[in-house]
């Protein structure tokens, strides 16, 4: 628990910056999708992105790059185990 007011405002400040640029990469990631692929991940219910990236499962794990460009051309599909 937090016991003083400063560490609380540290806290809502960090979570705040988190958030912003979270946001701006967000942005940056969407606007190389439509230019690549002419969707967003969101377009095609990418949900091993969602999972991995954007917290849509409480932390974040993170995927390869051949995960993501596999899930874009494959209508969000995961890529097999064993090739990525």
């Amino acid at each position: 628990m937090m016991t003083r007011r400063s560490q609380l405002q540290r806290t809502l400040n960090s979570l705040a910056a988190a958030d912003t640029r979270a946001h701006m990469l967000r942005e940056k990631l969407s606007s190389h999708c439509e230019e690549k692929y002419g969707f967003d991940p969101a377009d095609i219910d990418f949900d091993s992105f969602i999972d991995a990236c954007d917290g849509g499962a409480g932390a974040c794990e993170g995927m390869s790059v051949e995960e993501f460009e596999y899930g874009m051309l494959n209508d969000g599909k995961s890529l097999p185990k064993g090739e990525g």
